[in-house]
């Protein structure tokens, strides 16, 4: 179980969350992984588990696509936040 698996933060970036007493050993995954999580094996523990959930669903691993162009947010001014007055 990949209990501490993080989604995107709407305003960029991932949700984090670590676990004090594991001296930063023990992170998030963020999906796909990046080498950022080498030294918990994020991207591999990642492949693994995507390829387990197709063999397990009977499905085969799809090609790969490009990922979809992000929208950016609409900052319009340095001094403004999401658009609005601070």
């Amino acid at each position: 179980m990949i209990w501490s698996l993080r989604y995107h933060n709407r305003d960029g970036g991932f949700y984090w969350h670590s676990e004090p007493a594991s001296a930063s050993v023990y992170n998030p995954y963020h999906y796909p992984g990046f080498p950022s999580g080498e030294v918990w094996n994020e991207i591999a523990t990642l492949k693994l588990m995507r390829a387990k959930a197709l063999e397990i669903s009977g499905l085969t691993m799809p090609v790969p696509q490009p990922p979809v162009s992000p929208r950016l947010l609409p900052i319009t001014s340095v001094a403004r936040s999401h658009g609005k007055a601070q």
